[in-house]
């Protein structure tokens, strides 16, 4: 691996991943793939050079406590507390992998979960439903998060569509004593300016 003077090289990568890690918010995952791109794109390396550069950096880092690996090129925050050091909840931070790519939205909640978040139904479910781009990710064990492949592409333009529709099938197939008519789901579109075409 090209390292622009060895040991100083490397000293300037871990930094800037350092640095990197430290912008990300702390209760949004730390993704490797993501900081790699970052750093290759900074440092003008190929971009194998800058994975093996920061997924080096990252297992330290979480190595030394300073972060903790969620999955494989996933890792969170830690916040110190009163009664110790306490990370974001793991299916919180799977389903924003799910549903963000940088500021691009790849998915949305969908099912029973998201029809009891809008007060449609009083079924509590224990899991999850995200339709997502990223249907194919490995979750990480034990998670409540359940994925689904969307109809089509999610995107910044459409996911409020989809979620609506979803809602509106979901609603005629879990709680059919409703209908599409709900005002529930009348605000929703309203409140999303969400043109249904009469």
């Amino acid at each position: 691996m090209s390292t622009r003077g060895g040991e100083m090289a490397y000293k300037g990568y871990a930094g800037y991943v350092d640095d990197t890690v430290g912008r990300v918010p702390r209760m949004d995952p730390i993704l490797s793939k993501e900081i790699a791109a970052r750093v290759a794109r900074h440092f003008g390396i190929p971009i194998e050079d800058a994975r093996v550069v920061t997924n080096n950096h990252l297992r330290r880092f979480a190595n030394h406590g300073n972060i903790e690996r969620v999955q494989k090129g996933v890792y969170c925050h830690i916040e110190p507390t009163v009664f110790g050091k306490a990370s974001p909840d793991v299916d919180a931070l799977t389903s924003h992998i799910l549903m963000f790519e940088r500021k691009h939205i790849i998915g949305y909640e969908t099912g029973a979960s998201l029809l009891n978040r809008l007060g449609l139904t009083t079924l509590m479910p224990r899991k999850t439903e995200i339709a997502t781009n990223s249907y194919t990710m490995k979750l990480p064990k034990g998670s409540l998060v359940v994925k689904r492949k969307p109809v089509v592409l999610v995107n910044n333009e459409n996911w409020r569509y989809l979620q609506f529709i979803d809602a509106v099938h979901d609603l005629q197939r879990l709680a059919p004593a409703h209908n599409e008519n709900n005002p529930i789901l009348k605000t929703y579109a309203e409140k999303h300016k969400l043109d249904l075409g009469g």
